[in-house]
C-alpha cells in the first residue's frame, strides 16, 4: 500500500470510518455496500484495509448515498452530515465500542478459564 505522507497516524481512525460506514448502509455487509455504491466488493475491501478513496470514489459515495462524506471519512468532520445520517453513526459508533468491549471481556475470560485449568492440572 502506497503509504501517504502526514496520513500513517490517522489511518486507523480512517478505516474505522469506512467500516461505521458500511455498517450504517449496509448493515455490515461489504458484497451489499459494494454493491449500493456500484462498485467491486474486493475494491471496497481494499480500501477498508487502508487504501486511500480517489475523488472518484468520493463523488460516487456522494451521488449514491446523497451525503457530503469526504470531510467525514478522511478527517472524521461531520458537520456537513445531515442530522440523520449523524445520529445513525452515532448508534453504529455505539455499537461497534460495545461489540469491542464484549469481544475484550470474552478474550479475558477465556484466558481465565486456561488459567484455571492450568491450576487444575497442575
Amino acid at each position: 500500500m502506497k503509504k501517504i505522507k502526514g496520513f500513517e497516524k490517522d489511518a486507523d481512525a480512517y478505516k474505522a470510518r469506512l467500516r461505521l460506514l458500511r455498517e450504517v448502509v449496509a448493515s455490515g455487509s461489504q458484497q451489499v455496500f459494494a454493491d449500493k455504491i456500484g462498485i467491486d466488493m474486493k475494491r471496497w475491501n481494499n480500501y477498508e484495509r487502508g487504501y486511500p478513496i480517489p475523488r472518484e470514489i468520493a463523488f460516487l459515495l456522494r451521488e449514491k448515498l446523497k451525503e457530503p462524506l469526504a470531510e467525514w471519512l478522511w478527517w472524521g468532520l461531520d458537520k456537513h452530515l445531515s442530522p440523520q445520517f449523524r445520529a445513525s453513526l452515532k448508534i453504529a459508533e455505539q455499537r461497534a465500542a460495545a461489540r469491542a468491549k464484549a469481544e475484550a471481556e470474552l478474550a479475558a475470560a477465556k484466558k481465565q478459564v486456561e488459567l484455571l485449568k492450568k491450576k487444575v492440572r497442575a
